[in-house]
């Protein structure tokens, strides 16, 4: 936007956004809805995106801590319960869809790189952001993963997962596919809790 560009839009946002928290920290919230409905910044959807995934980096950030598991604690379990586990994750972890490229224009704004042009896709690309120790990490996620994603963290279980997995490949590849990605869950440290009938 550069310096006076922004400015004039932190003003206008202050002035039509008053602010109702006690706290500094939450005023922000309804930045990326005003970006996105306000002229003439809603003809630039990259800074809607660019507020969110700001806003979203910050609620990861903030999010309360839990242990989470290691992947050796997760495969000592008997297989024969493998069909029945669900899973909890990290209280950090956000998802986001994106069409503009704000997340790679972030990554070029922190290594004070030169940023990119700014582009926006026909479809939207899914986004996963959490943190690890003290750090915000993100990574794009493909259509399979975050389907898989969504469904395990709203309570889906290893056997379902697998079924829905046969969207994009094969009934014999979908439990090493699972595996695989639960394996990735495990090193990135999202996984606080795991759950399979005993019997």
């Amino acid at each position: 936007m550069g310096a006076q560009a922004f400015r004039d839009m932190a003003r206008q946002f202050i002035e039509t956004n008053p602010s109702v928290h006690r706290n500094l920290r939450w005023y922000g919230h309804s930045l990326p809805d005003f970006l996105r409905a306000t002229p003439p910044y809603a003809g630039q959807p990259w800074l809607h995106e660019l507020a969110l995934f700001e806003w979203t980096i910050s609620l990861a950030f903030d999010a309360a801590d839990e242990r989470p598991m290691n992947f050796e604690e997760i495969a000592a379990l008997e297989p024969s319960r493998w069909p029945e586990l669900t899973f909890r994750f990290h209280p950090s972890v956000q998802r986001l869809s994106l069409r503009t490229n704000a997340a790679s224009l972030r990554m070029s704004a922190d290594a004070e790189e030169p940023l990119p042009p700014v582009a926006q896709e026909a479809k939207y690309t899914q986004w996963m952001l959490w943190r690890k120790d003290l750090i915000v990490m993100f990574r794009s996620l493909s259509p399979e993963e975050a389907w898989v994603w969504d469904s395990a963290r709203s309570g889906e279980n290893f056997t379902q997962l697998c079924e829905g997995l046969c969207q994009w490949v094969s009934e014999e590849e979908t439990p090493g596919r699972l595996a695989g990605m639960v394996r990735a869950w495990a090193d990135d440290l999202l996984i606080c809790a795991i759950a399979a009938p005993s019997g």
